[in-house]
């Protein structure tokens, strides 16, 4: 809970005092924070924070928010004191560095793996979305289509009413002249 409670703080950032640290944990998680300093005493926070594995802190006034790297730390105290380390040492430190490649490479290969798997679900979701854009957009042509044939269908069926009603008009005026002209 504490791990998470600091690796979620807005304010992240590389690294943080451990005052700063134990305010955090104090003001999130006042009852877990309450527990860990009866259980543990004054240095609860550096004593968990020693067996993080998502935090670093070496014994220092700063916890780093990264993973701690035993091997890296390692490999870096055998090349710094190559001279005054048995040769045994020294080979087990350079057989640590192969490993830590390994970790490097395995790693690199999660990350790309999930980096892939990422693309893969945005590409699908984006084709899904385009997929219902296209339908969406069908329906409305579809739609349009229908209304401008019923609108198209409208028009002619009043234009023929009209030229009925025309036709019509014409006969009655005809039929008109016509009675006009007998009685004449």
């Amino acid at each position: 809970k504490v791990e998470r409670c600091i690796l979620e703080d807005p304010s992240r950032r590389s690294e943080r005092n451990l005052e700063s640290l134990d305010q955090l944990v104090t003001k999130k998680l006042d009852k877990v924070a309450r527990e860990a300093k009866d259980a543990l005493g004054p240095n609860w926070l550096a004593i968990l924070l020693l067996r993080s594995r998502k935090l670093l802190w070496s014994g220092g006034k700063t916890a780093f928010l990264e993973a701690p790297r035993p091997r890296l730390a390692v490999r870096v105290m055998a090349d710094a004191a190559g001279a005054f380390l048995a040769k045994e040492l020294l080979k087990e430190a350079n057989a640590l560095e192969t490993e830590l490649d390994k970790e490097r490479e395995r790693e690199k290969e999660r990350l790309e793996k999930e980096r892939l798997e990422r693309e893969v679900v945005e590409r699908t979701e984006r084709e899904q979305r385009d997929k219902r854009d296209r339908e969406r957009l069908d329906r409305e042509l579809k739609e349009r289509g229908e209304r401008i044939e019923r609108e198209r269908e409208r028009r002619e069926r009043a234009e023929r009413e009209n030229a009925e009603r025309e036709h019509q008009r014409l006969d009655r005026e005809r039929i008109e002249r016509d009675r006009d002209r007998e009685r004449e």
